[in-house]
């Protein structure tokens, strides 16, 4: 016994299909506009949606048609488009959840590596680090013999931003100019850049 199936057509301009009966319907596909319009098992209208598109879930119980009605399903479903496409509807005995989503996910390296020599900062100092189209990410790096020394890493400089301490790099997914800054007032540091680029 089917409890249910999958219906697809490929409509023309002003299209329409009429499909036979269940208990539930899904439309699973209709990029635009169409009117979904429901009948009894004797050919009677029962009620439409217009201007719907995928995702329209309908479900019919007796308390939906009238009280002590027998009917529990509807006998058709016609489906009118104004405009040609592919239209798909789960109809179904059973209340179901169904997705026929499709989509493609690629993930790309970076196409190059680039550096900088390494850069000393000086006490109070700022290294300003260009805005670059063409970065994926910076990976900013401080060497660990800057100890006692945290840098900051920001957009604006100064005492705000990440904590960078000696030895350790921080990684910023940005193509906007950064800037580094010394917050000693007495030692230099020293940081090393490497660029993830397109």
């Amino acid at each position: 016994m089917s409890l249910g199936k999958r219906h697809s057509i490929a409509l023309g301009a002003a299209g329409s299909v009429k499909w036979p009966g269940g208990r539930f319907f899904k439309l699973i596909q209709a990029a635009a506009d169409v009117t979904v319009e429901f009948f009894t098992a004797d050919g009677e209208p029962m009620g439409e949606f217009i201007n719907v598109r995928s995702g329209l879930k309908f479900s019919i119980e007796p308390a939906d048609i009238g009280k002590g009605a027998r009917l529990t399903g509807f006998g058709s479903v016609k489906i009118t488009s104004a405009t040609a496409q592919t239209v798909s509807a789960i109809i179904s005995r059973q209340e179901i959840d169904y997705d026929s989503v499709a989509a493609t996910v690629s993930f790309e390296k970076a196409a190059t590596n680039a550096d900088d020599a390494d850069t000393v900062i000086a006490a109070l100092g700022t290294l300003n680090i260009a805005s670059n189209a063409s970065n994926r990410a910076v990976v900013i790096s401080s060497d660990p013999a800057n100890a006692g020394v945290a840098l900051r890493v920001s957009k604006t400089g100064g005492a705000r931003g990440s904590f960078l301490q000696a030895g350790m790099s921080v990684v910023v997914d940005s193509t906007d100019a950064i800037k580094v800054y010394n917050p000693s007032a007495a030692q230099t540091a020293n940081v090393g850049v490497l660029y993830e680029q397109d």
